[in-house]
């Protein structure tokens, strides 16, 4: 049986919600991205999930993904962005897809 993340990451590969592409200046690094969190409520209520950290890193360090993983939290989200370049993308999606 999946986890959560795992079933997220397999839904990214599927189309219902897709990696970004992004574009590091500094290193000259094209990354694909995905966020895993959460979104404040109507009434401004934000659960933040720190647990999600070691989650990902668990999941992604199993199958030798090699990522940068950077934290989101301002009032209206709070998420883990996934960094990984177009190999280990392609890699990632032949695992889950």
């Amino acid at each position: 049986m999946s986890s959560r993340i795992e079933q997220l990451l397999i839904n990214s590969f599927m189309g219902e919600t897709r990696w970004g592409k992004t574009h590091d200046t500094s290193t000259n690094i094209y990354y694909r991205y995905f966020r895993i969190g959460t979104y404040a409520s109507c009434n401004d209520d934000l659960f933040k999930d720190y647990t999600l950290k070691i989650k990902i890193k668990d999941i992604l360090d199993k199958q030798n993904i090699e990522y940068l993983l950077n934290e989101i939290d301002n009032n209206s989200r709070f998420a883990y962005q996934i960094n990984i370049d177009e190999y280990n993308y392609e890699l990632l999606k032949s695992i889950y897809s």
